[in-house]
């Protein structure tokens, strides 16, 4: 079994930024898939997830976490929020499931960005 951490990556999924200079100056632009090589595959993760929330009619954080409990042997996910909004979008994740295709392509996709992603760096910042 595995367990999730910054299971949104940091939002970076949602559709919010287009590019780099929609970053806002805090830890999500340290992030290692803001780094030249990922970043642009995160981008084409963020389309294809904003892509499949206007097919199936849920929001985008409710697609991204749904990909990340429909992964077998992840029994749960680790999710932040700025708001308490936030947390109740999320909820809308738990009762569908999403179609095996868009599954496995949203998978194709994640593996490919994160194979871009240095080994001797935790995931998810870095200082630089």
């Amino acid at each position: 079994m595995r367990l999730t951490y910054s299971s949104l990556a940091q939002g970076l999924i949602l559709g919010k930024f287009k590019s780099k200079d929609d970053l806002p100056d805090d830890i999500r632009s340290k992030n290692v898939l803001t780094w030249d090589g990922p970043f642009d595959k995160v981008l084409e993760v963020s389309r294809k997830v904003c892509e499949i929330a206007q097919k199936v009619g849920h929001s985008p954080a409710q697609v991204a976490l749904r990909w990340v409990l429909q992964t077998p042997h992840i029994p749960c996910a680790i999710v932040g929020s700025r708001k308490p909004a936030q947390i109740e979008d999320l909820i809308g994740a738990l009762d569908w499931t999403m179609d095996q295709a868009d599954y496995d392509e949203l998978s194709r996709l994640g593996r490919e960005a994160f194979a871009l992603v240095p080994v001797d760096t935790m995931w998810s910042w870095s200082p630089k």
